[in-house]
């Protein structure tokens, strides 16, 4: 936590006062303080710069573009090769556990442009990786709201985006993947409906 607290003070997500005592010490909680103290100490420290830009791990120096490449990269080579066990090191090795919404995304939009094949593979490996406790269940829930966000681009490319979106909701749900999953059927239920016009 107090990681955290530095990397946003140093980002100024925070201001510096945020890591500063507001209420006498008889009030917090020895955590509190113990945090507060180790940020600070950080933060005042000269020599701690470079360690406080990895505080995100290794991926917060890499671009949000070669991070969508990498994931990219990774899933056209796991859609070839079906090699779940190669494509997990991969993620693991992107150390981005807060950009695992984008590898959702990518891996379902991609293999929307493939056939069934890549489908089954996207929904095996994402189920995969939440079931090994990799990707977080809020990850998920944010990668298949992206992705149902962009369902109007996509359509424009393949006219099924949207039963096919439905098709990876519903298997994420039969696999029990997917928090509140009586909200994310009813969304499937209506990316079914035939749209105006159609």
């Amino acid at each position: 936590l107090a990681a955290f607290l530095v990397r946003a003070v140093s980002d100024d997500v925070l201001p510096p006062a945020f890591v500063q005592p507001h209420r006498p010490e008889g009030v917090m909680s020895e955590l509190h303080v113990s945090t507060l103290t180790q940020a600070r100490a950080q933060l005042m420290a000269a020599h701690f710069g470079d360690k406080r830009r990895k505080v995100w791990g290794p991926s917060a120096d890499a671009s949000v573009d070669a991070l969508k490449h990498s994931i990219a990269q990774t899933a056209r080579e796991y859609f070839v090769s079906a090699d779940a066990a190669e494509a997990t090191r991969c993620v693991r090795e992107l150390n981005a556990a807060a950009f695992h919404h984008e590898l959702v995304k990518r891996f379902l939009v991609l293999a929307i442009d493939g056939g069934t094949r890549e489908r089954t593979l996207a929904v095996e490996f994402v189920v995969r990786l939440r079931r090994e406790e990799i990707l977080s269940s809020e990850q998920l829930v944010l990668g298949c709201q992206r992705a149902l966000e962009a369902e109007p681009d996509i359509r424009l490319d393949n006219p099924r985006a949207p039963q096919l979106l439905a098709d990876f909701v519903e298997a994420f749900c039969r696999d029990d993947v997917l928090p509140e999953p009586e909200i994310w059927l009813e969304l499937a239920r209506n990316l079914r409906e035939p749209k105006p016009g159609e």
